[in-house]
């Protein structure tokens, strides 16, 4: 208040915010909407961009990788359900698969088997499941790379990557280390 306050003393108007205001807490669709100026399906949330003062959208739909970085309970979990959700809304579900692996044991991903597009959310404890997503996805690459036909855009949420990493170390999981690690290179370089 004292810069203002000097600012209106030697007539020079009021200088630019130093930071912006800190995202919500919680951000509802139509507040989200709001902040845009107009509703945008492919839109799931708030990105600050400290250097540049502003605010812009989060569009994981052009993205090929989206890495959500967080300590426990700041929300990545909550953040991986609204691009999942948001991918589903873009297309019908002929032409959207969603694959959720949980490795952290969080209940609210629950929410996305009730998606006409998700496949399954396979608990990290389900080695057989997890195991046959992973070669079931390396397979789709290969037949993607091999076969030029139009196939459903696929999402993969992993919410515990390292967790997920740590139980495909021991030896007789080598198959399914290489197979996500395939699925991270080559995954996004194979067009629907």
């Amino acid at each position: 208040s004292a810069i203002a306050d000097a600012a209106v003393l030697c007539e020079i108007g009021g200088g630019r915010r130093l930071w912006l205001d800190p995202l919500p807490t919680v951000l509802h669709r139509s507040e989200l909407d709001a902040a845009l100026h107009g509703a945008d399906p492919t839109v799931v949330g708030l990105v600050d961009d400290p250097s540049g003062q502003t605010r812009r959208a989060l569009r994981p739909t052009h993205t090929a990788h989206l890495v959500l970085v967080g300590a426990l309970g700041s929300g990545t979990t909550t953040a991986a359900i609204a691009v999942a959700a948001g991918f589903a809304r873009l297309a019908d579900p002929d032409d959207a698969h969603l694959y959720v692996v949980d490795g952290r044991g969080e209940p609210a991903l629950d929410a996305l088997a009730q998606i006409a597009h998700c496949g399954a959310v396979i608990r990290i404890t389900e080695v057989e499941r997890i195991d046959r997503l992973l070669r079931r996805l390396a397979e789709e690459i290969d037949h993607r790379a091999h076969v030029r036909e139009r196939r459903p855009r696929t999402l993969v949420v992993v919410d515990g990557l390292d967790t997920l990493r740590s139980t495909l170390d021991p030896i007789d999981r080598s198959e399914s280390v290489t197979n996500l690690d395939r699925i991270i290179r080559d995954g996004p370089l194979v067009k629907a």
